[in-house]
């Protein structure tokens, strides 16, 4: 009986290795009609499986996963003494609790478009959301939605 030759593929670690990182550019439609523009590193599946988000998942739980992600938006807040207004830094840099300033709706919409940009790109394209994806681009934006250079 012949030996069956076996032979040994390599070992491909995807943990010492990173494609090439763009990020998306979106805009979601927030209460009152006004229009938050949000800029989402593009996530490998591995990332996206980390981000917790069903119908048992806990807000804080995805925002905690997801804010990492958002680099850039042009949220704006009123200082409640001061009645100045402000850019809000986004969540990859202020933290996770700055997501807690947009309604439930509104929040869920970035973390959704984070996890599943195919799926929220279909059901734009067929009116079921009030968010639409921009144009792709290399470079990160700063925290009031501009690119930075």
């Amino acid at each position: 009986m012949p030996r069956k030759s076996t032979t040994t593929a390599p070992v491909f670690n995807i943990d010492e290795y990173r494609v090439a990182r763009h990020y998306d550019e979106r805009e979601i439609e927030m209460a009152g009609g006004e229009t938050l523009h949000v800029t989402l590193l593009h996530l490998t599946t591995r990332e996206a499986k980390g981000i917790p988000f069903t119908t048992k998942t806990k807000l804080q739980d995805a925002y905690e996963a997801a804010a990492p992600y958002i680099t850039g938006w042009d949220l704006q807040a009123e200082n409640l003494k001061t009645g100045a207004s402000i850019d809000v830094p986004p969540p990859a840099e202020a933290g996770w609790e700055v997501l807690e300033m947009l309604d439930d709706a509104t929040g869920s919409l970035v973390v959704l478009w984070l996890k599943n940009p195919a799926a929220m790109q279909l059901n734009s394209k067929v009116g079921k959301t009030d968010s639409t994806p921009s144009e792709r681009t290399d470079a990160p934006s700063s925290a009031n939605g501009t690119t930075a250079e």
